[in-house]
């Protein structure tokens, strides 16, 4: 009988139990809906606070004065422009002469003019090397030919940018020892018919990059020079030569010594070429 007393109680103590669980459960659920809608409605009236300060903003800012801009850019006055755009008068970027066509930014018209400064500030302003204005601005400058622009453009695009970030993580991993091998041995435990397939097409890609001069990682080289030595070292030397031909070409060298040079791959193609010399038959590896 008391063992019956206490499991009425223990179970009474349960429900009891139960019951708060689900009154605080409820509580929770309450808090979690107001806390919603006060973060709503403190999202609402930051977003009004914005628009009211932007409007003000535009109100306060006395008109562009466009004219005396292209003026002074036309004539080599980047003191006058960048004074401008440090006062807050123009944005070089976003702003835009509606009443003109074509070179209608200051960094558009900067890069048709050949104002390098201008153009060195706008990309310290966070314009992106890589995208579409950039870009356009590369075409103004070079069909102007306007060459240290259409230089200093391209090296951003070559050293900024997402290719570059990739890169750089590639080579943080190459740093790691084993990883080429621990690569090549995922590849190896494909089938046969896999392997060549996957293999030919990560050398065609990496081709591709060096025969364009996109960045290319330190990795990206050596497995390269791994599933496809002679090939991968013809398209390395191919593109070498053709830079070191030109000696105007600025965006070529810097390709050729930040990203050609900058990897271990002469070593790796002498040791190749070592092993081959110590095969038998009469390879073509051998051969070259």
């Amino acid at each position: 009988q008391p063992t019956t007393t206490r499991t009425r109680a223990m179970t009474s103590s349960d429900s009891s139990k139960d019951v708060r669980i689900k009154q605080l459960e409820e509580q929770v659920a309450t808090l979690h809906t107001k806390l919603q809608s006060y973060e709503s409605l403190m999202d609402d009236t930051l977003e009004k606070i914005h628009e009211d300060e932007s409007q003000e903003e535009k109100a306060t800012r006395t008109a562009i004065p466009w004219g005396d801009i292209f003026a002074n850019i036309n004539s080599g006055n980047d003191d006058y422009v960048i004074e401008m755009i440090h006062a807050g008068q123009v944005d070089p970027i976003n702003d835009v002469d509606s009443n003109r066509s074509g070179a209608n930014t200051v960094f558009y018209q900067s890069c048709y003019s050949g104002r390098l400064k201008i153009v060195k500030l706008c990309l310290n302003l966070g314009l992106e090397p890589n995208g579409d204005i950039a870009g356009n601005g590369l075409t103004f400058a070079r069909n102007r030919q306007q060459y240290q622009v259409v230089e200093y453009l391209i090296l951003q695009t070559l050293s900024g940018g997402a290719a570059n970030k990739i890169v750089d993580d590639c080579n943080t991993m190459w740093q790691e020892d084993g990883v080429l091998g621990a690569f090549l041995s995922e590849m190896k435990a494909m089938a046969q018919d896999e392997y060549d397939k996957f293999a030919a097409q990560m050398c065609g890609m990496i081709h591709a990059l060096i025969k364009n001069r996109y960045p290319v990682s330190s990795f990206l080289l050596n497995l390269g020079m791994t599933l496809d030595a002679a090939g991968t070292w013809s398209v390395v030397q191919t593109t070498m030569n053709e830079i070191i031909k030109n000696t105007k070409d600025a965006a070529g060298w810097y390709y050729l010594n930040n990203y050609l040079l900058n990897g271990n791959s002469f070593l790796f193609r002498k040791y190749k070429l070592c092993v081959s010399a110590a095969a038998d038959g009469d390879s073509e590896e051998k051969q070259q």
